[in-house]
């Protein structure tokens, strides 16, 4: 009733075996976070997270691995057609979502503690 499982994943062949991996994991949310995004990823498995956080490189390698606008809109369109809340990180330049999943909105639709909805990402 109250466990989150997550994983991160920086690539398409990250991201499709652990999701792949996790699906036998019994969690009340399931969350995914795409980063430091390295490349393309399509959401497009009939087992989708509840919830998706986006973020590019920001350490010593942030020149190094430059994040495509192309990848982000992807994921958030996928994202959007599948209605899962997505989260993109304000270290991706630009106006995108900054969505939570209900349960951590509304406590009263799980056993999750709600949060509040902040703009400054850790």
């Amino acid at each position: 009733d109250n466990f989150w499982m997550g994983f991160t994943a920086e690539t398409q062949e990250t991201y499709t075996r652990r999701l792949r991996d996790s699906v036998d994991i019994d969690a009340c949310n399931k969350f995914v976070s795409l980063e430091p995004i390295q490349g393309p990823i399509r959401i497009t498995a009939e087992v989708v997270p509840n919830w998706i956080i986006v973020g590019q490189e920001s350490g010593t390698r942030k020149e190094r691995v430059k994040t495509s606008i192309e990848w982000i809109n992807n994921i958030v369109g996928d994202c959007k057609e599948r209605r899962i809340p997505v989260y993109v990180k304000s270290n991706i330049p630009g106006e995108w979502p900054k969505e939570f999943p209900e349960s951590l909105i509304n406590p009263a639709s799980s056993h999750t503690p709600a949060i509040q909805q902040g703009t400054k990402d850790k």
